[in-house]
């Protein structure tokens, strides 16, 4: 049987930001050039709008952001997926919660079956009341972190419950900006945020992809790694190789985001 090698990315492209007009030139050239490109399936954030999103429907792809129900926020993500994946919408639990900064779609893999894809934002900005007063059901665990920030709920820890949620039921694959990582352990000595984070991914049987592959983090944005590839441990062994793209999104004189573009390919049969 011949082996298929799906080429996706995951990419921030920083257009829900305060410089959203700077960056929106270079995503404007970045998505001429994948829509022209061997690429399947896309994980995006901080989109600047569903208009946008649109050119790439002209080009044999598919569009998936949250549901018109979902809360909309300045920070947008979007699963983009080929036709030939049969994608098809899927509703996210806690999407009231979460909004625009998590989309998802499911697509159809050989060998594989129906797949959850999320495409994810973690907010990097603390919780208020009002934004924990969406999520319905308890709380996930807190880390207790460490600082002066220990044992405060983040972001982060709510997108990983509701991944969790949805890998109970079947194939997930999540990608996209989480705003953790584990170094910052290592440049905030008495601090546990990274571990303890990648400790609750893999209790809850989701794989880090990406470090599972390089044994190390490599930097996305800064001096960190923050966007990622999580997924079921039944997908990711078809996940065999991953690369950090150049941090232009483009060659053109304006600036781009200030995340690199994460490529991945997965192989099935």
């Amino acid at each position: 049987m011949q082996e298929i090698r799906l080429r996706a990315i995951t990419a921030n492209l920083g257009c829900g930001g305060p410089e959203r007009a700077i960056h929106l030139s270079a995503a404007d050239a970045w998505a001429g050039q994948i829509v022209a490109a061997d690429v399947d399936l896309l994980f995006l954030q901080e989109v600047p709008s569903a208009e946008w999103l649109s050119r790439f429907e002209l080009h044999g792809f598919r569009v998936f952001t949250a549901g018109t129900e979902a809360p909309s926020f300045r920070c947008r993500s979007a699963v983009v997926a080929r036709s030939w994946l049969e994608p098809t919408p899927f509703d996210v639990s806690n999407a009231g919660y979460h909004g625009s900064y998590l989309a998802a779609a499911t697509i159809r893999l050989p060998s594989v079956g129906q797949v959850a894809c999320f495409s994810v934002h973690a907010s990097p900005s603390r919780l208020r009341s009002d934004d924990e007063s969406r999520w319905a059901g308890s709380p996930p665990p807190a880390r207790s972190g460490g600082g002066r920030d220990a044992g405060r709920l983040w972001d982060a820890d709510y997108v990983l419950a509701t991944l969790a949620d949805h890998a109970r039921h079947g194939p997930v694959l999540a990608a996209g900006d989480l705003n953790e990582a584990r170094r910052w352990d290592l440049t905030h000595p008495g601090e546990t945020w990274g571990s303890e984070y990648f400790e609750a991914v893999a209790a809850a049987d989701l794989v880090d992809c990406l470090h599972l592959l390089w044994g190390e983090e490599i930097a996305t944005r800064g001096d960190y790694q923050i966007d990622h590839v999580l997924a079921s441990r039944s997908l990711a062994v078809h996940i065999i190789e991953a690369k950090v793209l150049d941090h232009r999104l483009d060659e053109s004189q304006h600036t781009p985001s200030d995340h690199r573009p994460v490529e991945f390919v997965i192989a099935v049969q």
